[in-house]
Order: C-alpha cells, then sequence, then structure tokens
C-alpha cells in the first residue's frame, strides 16, 4: 500500500476496514486487514511532522491496537509475530510524535534505584534472545541449541545477577546515574531508554562489553588449555609412563577470572539441569552483542523470511522467479545485522518452518556462505555446529544430483 493512499483514509475508513473482518477470517485476510489499517495511522502520524496527533488520529491508534489485540489470540506463532512486529512500528512512530511523553499510568514499580536497574537490567538481556526460543522439547529429545531454549532464560539471569551487576552498579557513571533519577521515575521506560542509548553515550553498554570481553578472554584462555591438557594425556597413552588423569587448567586468581569462571558455570550447569545445548568459550561475542539487538527488527525478518519460504513452497514450475528468494534473504542478513542475529534467525527459521526450509533452501544458503567448509564455519558458526549433519547431507545429494 503506498503512503499516498494511506493518508487519504480517515478514521470511518479505518473502522470501516476493521467493521468490514468477517469473523470467521482467514490469517491472510486479517493480515490484509492489519496491514491497511497500521500503515493508515502510521501515514497520519508521519503526515503531521511536528504537530501534535488530533483526536481523531488518537483515536485510530487506539482501535488500531485494539484490532490487533484482538488478532493476537490466535494461536500461530507466525501470524503473532506479524503483528508484534506492526505494533511496535506502530509504537515507535506514536511515540515519536507525541515526544516520548510518560503515560499517566505508568508508576515507580520499585523502591530503589539498584533494585529497579537489576530487574530491569536482567529483563532487558534477556529478552534479546527471548524472538529465537522454540517450545520446550519433549522428554527423550535431543537438547535444544541454548539459544532457540527457553529454559537458558534462567542461568542467564541468574549469571548476570551474580557476576556482573555488582560491578556495573558501583561503576562512578552509573552512581552518578542513579543519584539522578528520582523515586518517581524508577519504571521500565526509564531504564530501557538508557540501555537502549547510541553507542557513545551508553556507559552500560560500554560496561557489559567490556565486562563480557574480559569474561571472555578467560573463559577462552581456560578452554584452551583444558584442550591442550587433553591432547598432551592422549599422547601419552600406551607409552612407557603409566598414564594419569590430565592436570585441569588453572583457574584465574583475579577478581575478574573468578566471577568469569563462576558465570560461566552457571551456564553450563543449567545445560545440565534444563537439558539445552550448552554455550561454548567462542559463544562469547555473541553475549557481548546482545545489548545491540533490537527484538522488533528480529521479529520483522522473522515475518519475511516465513513469508518467503510460504511464496516459494507455493511457487509452481512457471515461477522461477521466486526461486532463491529466500536464500537472497538469508544472505542479507547473516551479513548486514548484528554479530550471530541473522544465521540465529536463519536457525530458528529452520526449526520452526522445517516443513518449508527444504535441503534445497539450505544447500544453497550453505554455498552462499564461503567456498569451503572452513570458511562457511567461520561465517556461521553456531548455525553450522547445530545444522552440521543436515548440511552435509544436503551437500552430498546435490554432489550426487
Amino acid at each position: 500500500m503506498d503512503v499516498d493512499a494511506a493518508e487519504s483514509i480517515n478514521l470511518e475508513d479505518i473502522l470501516a476496514t476493521i467493521g468490514s473482518v468477517p469473523p470467521d477470517a482467514d490469517k491472510d485476510t486479517l493480515i490484509a486487514a492489519i496491514d491497511k489499517t497500521v500503515d493508515s495511522v502510521i501515514a497520519g502520524i508521519i503526515e503531521l511532522e511536528d504537530e501534535t496527533p488530533p483526536p481523531d488520529l488518537l483515536k485510530a491508534a487506539q482501535v488500531t491496537i485494539q484490532f490487533l489485540q484482538a488478532c493476537g489470540e490466535m494461536e500461530d506463532d507466525e501470524f503473532r509475530a506479524h503483528i508484534k512486529a506492526r505494533a511496535g512500528e506502530l509504537h515507535e512512530e506514536f511515540a515519536a510524535a507525541v515526544g516520548g511523553a510518560k503515560p499517566e499510568q505508568e508508576e515507580p514499580t520499585h523502591d530503589n534505584f539498584g533494585d529497579a536497574f537489576s530487574d530491569y537490567f536482567c529483563e532487558f538481556i534477556c529478552s534479546r534472545l527471548e524472538p529465537f526460543y522454540l517450545e520446550t522439547p519433549e522428554a527423550g529429545e535431543a537438547p535444544f541449541p541454548y539459544v532457540l531454549n527457553p529454559a537458558f532464560a534462567g542461568p542467564l539471569e541468574k549469571a548476570i545477577r551474580d557476576q556482573v551487576l555488582s560491578d556495573i552498579l558501583n561503576h562512578r557513571r552509573v552512581r552518578n546515574l542513579a543519584d539522578s533519577v528520582s523515586q518517581d521515575k524508577l519504571f521500565r521506560r526509564t531504564f530501557y531508554e538508557e540501555f537502549s542509548k547510541p553507542e557513545n553515550e551508553n556507559v552500560v553498554r560500554l560496561l557489559w562489553t567490556n565486562a563480557m570481553q574480559d569474561f571472555g578472554a578467560v573463559i577462552r584462555s581456560a578452554d584452551e588449555a583444558a584442550t591442550k591438557s587433553g591432547k598432551k594425556a592422549k599422547k601419552k597413552k600406551g607409552g612407557l609412563f603409566k598414564k594419569t588423569d590430565a592436570e585441569p587448567p588453572k583457574k584465574s586468581v583475579s577478581d575478574r577470572g573468578a566471577k568469569a569462571d563462576a558465570f560461566w558455570k552457571i551456564l553450563q550447569d543449567g545445560a545440565k539441569k534444563d537439558g539445552y545445548d550448552a554455550p561454548k568459550a567462542e559463544d562469547m561475542d555473541l553475549f557481548e552483542a546482545l545489548m545491540d539487538y533490537k527484538t522488533g527488527e528480529i521479529d520483522k525478518n522473522k515475518t519475511a523470511i516465513g513469508q518467503l519460504l510460504v511464496q516459494e513452497k507455493a511457487a509452481g514450475d512457471d515461477e522461477a522467479a521466486r526461486e532463491g528468494a529466500t536464500r537472497d534473504y538469508l544472505y542479507k542478513i547473516v551479513d548486514r545485522m548484528w554479530p550471530h542475529c541473522g544465521e540465529l534467525i536463519t536457525l530458528w527459521a529452520y526449526h520452526n518452518h522445517n516443513d518449508m526450509f527444504t535441503p534445497d533452501i539450505l544447500r544453497s544458503f550453505i554455498s552462499g556462505q564461503g567456498t569451503t567448509d572452513e570458511a562457511r564455519q567461520r561465517k556461521i558458526p553456531m548455525f553450522w555446529r547445530w545444522t552440521e549433519d543436515d548440511i552435509r547431507a544436503a551437500l552430498i545429494r546435490a554432489e550426487e544430483e
């Protein structure tokens, strides 16, 4: 729908669009109505420029949100993701139009800065992985990758609370921030706005990045030491000397190192308890990048991939132009999004749409990530780790054909 057409739609048109949707409407009809109403309201907001939204536009936004909420009750993950993405767009445009004013109903949620910061920071970080979560596997199934498993949120939050938050809260600039935030501003919006600031203004992001980089150095060093120790033990086997157990890697003696060890232990212990496939040392750059992830962008890309897969599945022999659309889109998000984000969206789509994400699409996607297995594994290490058997089967099939 173009902007000019959207601008001509008023409140009565929006109400008419919503009112024309039958109670038994299918998903495609609902999506068309959703897109039409959301585009209309957003176009009206854009047309305002710096003016205050008139009552009709406010009412139109309210009615549209109510419509989205009603549609969101459908039990369809892809459809609900589309609703969430469109609602996010509407919210962003509307918040910008009204200057980001605090809603009247928003009240302080905590008695002190430290508790509010801790709760909302953990919520913010953990929510960056929520768009990738699938349903918990049934007993007996292989563990989900931790990035797809909602059970991972608990250990991640505990690791942050126990080993990261104290250093952030005790930093001079965060203490200054605490002094500047009055008790009546201790609600989610205050902290989410702070956590979402641009990189050059975001002290919390800097502190989180530094912590994850320090932790990563300790964790990778311990992993390398354990690998070397294991190799030495194998060489001794069958020699003249009696075989002894491999010497464990030395623990870091620094406070930061001890916290890194404890942080990692929580995540590894959680894998044993909650049944997810645990993180590896090389994954620490994912945790470092989490503050940059935008859940609205992730949801929009998930919806787009789902739509492209549906189109490719529906395409006949005479619609060759559709072939490769999913592959090209996946290439783009892997290259342009934050570290690991594009490959995690691809991994989510591979599992969530496994009936449409065919071996041919998998092979085509993998082939564009490099000319050798080593290059591809470096480009998409997390996707490769958890789909390697399927990847090799798809590549062998392609060679045979």
